[in-house]
């Protein structure tokens, strides 16, 4: 909330010195809108990005770095707003592009395969996004490191997927690891974390677990209570 005003001062700064066509005016209404974002406000944040995405596409061109992390950002507002077909329509171009023009070991790559496996699990479609998660951790090796937070949220993302579809086992097993990461590099008390822990804590209670779920769970609820 604080960084709203400072960003939406720097933006109004620069278009009236630079011109709405800057690239420091484009970057700043970003930041905006991503700031938006991070608060909840969906609505306010597409509409900011959608002038954004609209500028950056005539500067810049469809396939360049900027105008796709603009598309990215206007997809998680379309997510949070539960727009999934919006969403993932933009999500399917962004990773095209990504694909061909950067390769698929490109860490912006796979951070958006991570988000396509993620709507694709919204959508219920758990196959196609246990498939996407499972390719893009196979890539990461030489990529991005195990307790890289790209490569972290895949791990996290496929541990829900793999309950969703009734693999618990296997899902307690990358959830463990997922968590023991999580806490030597967030600390216990990060919302990741405890985030993890209820992916564990469900994965237990699916085999029938349910004290150490229920162990898993209160520790979680308890220190996010406390927040």
């Amino acid at each position: 909330d604080d960084a709203q005003s400072y960003l939406a001062d720097a933006g109004a700064i620069f278009h009236r010195v630079l011109g709405e066509r800057d690239p420091h005016t484009l970057e700043a209404r970003n930041a905006y809108a991503g700031s938006l974002l991070k608060t909840g406000k969906y609505s306010e944040s597409e509409a900011s990005q959608r002038v954004t995405l609209e500028l950056r596409r005539r500067i810049l061109g469809e396939e360049h770095q900027d105008t796709l992390a603009t598309m990215s950002d206007l997809a998680n507002a379309l997510y949070g707003q539960g727009r999934y077909e919006e969403a993932a329509d933009f999500y399917r171009k962004i990773l095209e592009v990504q694909v061909r023009r950067y390769g698929e070991k490109d860490k912006t790559t796979l951070a958006m395969m991570v988000n396509m496996g993620g709507i694709l699990a919204t959508q219920e479609r758990l196959a196609e996004a246990e498939a996407v998660i499972r390719r893009m951790l196979s890539l990461c090796d030489g990529v991005l490191s195990e307790d890289h937070p790209t490569r972290l949220t895949a791990m996290n993302n496929l541990a829900g997927i793999l309950a969703d579809a009734g693999h618990f086992a296997e899902a307690e097993s990358i959830a463990r690891r997922t968590l023991e990461i999580r806490r030597r590099v967030l600390g216990s008390e990060h919302d990741s974390t405890l985030g993890t822990m209820c992916e564990l804590a469900n994965a237990v209670s699916q085999q029938g677990r349910f004290a150490e779920a229920d162990e898993l769970a209160s520790e979680a609820l308890t220190v996010w209570d406390a927040k």
